[in-house]
């Protein structure tokens, strides 16, 4: 974050009755964010469904990957369609 635009965050914050602020630009990248609710600071409510969102639609994006699994250890080599998928 540019340090003007800090800076005037600051100063609107400072200019209003709230007492609990973090001051900065949040990276949703972040895997930190799937222990959102074990966190010691909360979001609003905005910032949580924006994260909530972000995290599922990555959710989905990795499920659509898929590799070559080859299954060993049985002698026979005969698993069932669970283990096999």
């Amino acid at each position: 974050m540019p340090f003007e635009v800090g800076y005037q965050a600051i100063q609107q914050i400072l200019s209003t009755d709230i007492n609990r602020v973090i001051v900065g630009e949040i990276n949703t990248e972040s895997k930190i964010y799937n222990l959102l609710n074990y966190l010691p600071f909360n979001f609003s409510e905005d910032i949580r469904n924006e994260l909530f969102v972000n995290n599922k639609q990555k959710a989905v994006e990795n499920n659509h990957i898929t590799e070559n699994v080859k299954i060993k250890g049985r002698k026979t080599s005969i698993y069932s369609d669970i283990e096999k998928n």
